[in-house]
């Protein structure tokens, strides 16, 4: 149905529609790869930081038909930068693909820290979605998350399977921003990419 260069509205997990393109074959094979998967459609997401991801076609529809629907979720700036984006998508260049590093894989003997490390990955997770909702209403709870995020070693957090939420996170732009998360995103996601 769609077909790469294609302008469209495209839904990330539980992020509201974007203005998005459709990737080219090779960033799809890529993406679908990496991700163990033949489902989802290559996106790039417009905005002051282009990103890729991989999204279910059902998330997808045309851009220009639904213009109406979506163009108003959102004053944010970044949104509203993206849209523009959308609009002129001939001036936009395709930026490199960059995917984060391969976890380790954790031997079968070892289900029980598995599971604990699954339980805390999924507390995290949960907690940052609900940052990238709320922030800054509450502050507190985003304070918490990332000082227990930034007391971890490299090697612990590449335990964690939050890698997205905090990239995330590091390329948003809020209005108010008191706990500098987006600096502080950045920094995790510099030590997920060292070697302790």
């Amino acid at each position: 149905m769609f077909k790469p260069g294609d302008v469209v509205w495209s839904k990330y997990d539980e992020y509201p529609y974007w203005p998005s393109r459709i990737a080219s074959k090779d960033v799809t094979d890529t993406l679908q790869s990496y991700n163990n998967t033949n489902l989802g459609i290559g996106v790039l997401f417009f905005g002051q930081n282009l990103t890729y991801a991989l999204v279910e076609e059902k998330n997808i529809c045309e851009f220009f038909e639904n213009y109406k629907f979506y163009y108003k979720a959102s004053n944010e700036e970044d949104f509203r930068f993206a849209i523009e984006q959308a609009k002129s998508n001939q001036n936009i260049e395709d930026p490199p693909l960059e995917l984060p590093k391969k976890k380790k894989r954790i031997p079968k003997n070892n289900k029980e820290n598995n599971t604990n490390s699954q339980s805390n990955t999924n507390k995290i997770k949960e907690t940052l979605n609900n940052i990238l909702l709320n922030y800054p209403q509450n502050t507190e709870m985003a304070e918490n998350t990332f000082q227990e995020l930034e007391s971890l070693s490299s090697a612990q957090l590449k335990t964690l399977n939050i890698y997205n939420e905090v990239y995330l996170l590091s390329n948003l732009t809020f209005k108010t921003d008191p706990l500098s998360l987006k600096e502080r995103s950045k920094n995790i996601l510099e030590r997920w990419n060292t070697n302790d």
